[in-house]
């Protein structure tokens, strides 16, 4: 069985440190981030068999029109 789960970009984070203040929260490994301009997206694995693709705005534009980051990255990946 497959299911698409859509969260409002603006209602999810990534973070270094478990967050306490919502259930909603899984460890996970970014596999990838491309920075466009206004927004990072960033693919991040879950399980061997699951992986989001999450799409950030940048809040500081760094004046490159696109450019891949870091990956390899342990966070923690929650919403509200």
């Amino acid at each position: 069985m497959q299911a698409t789960l859509a969260v409002r970009p603006e209602r999810v984070r990534l973070s270094r440190d478990l967050p306490g203040d919502t259930p909603n929260v899984f460890a996970g490994d970014i596999t990838e981030s491309i920075y466009i301009g206004t927004d990072t997206h960033f693919h991040v694995r879950l399980t061997p068999a699951l992986a989001l693709r999450i799409r950030r705005q940048n809040t500081v534009p760094i004046g490159l029109p696109a450019m891949t980051g870091p990956a390899g990255i342990k966070i923690w990946v929650s919403w509200h």
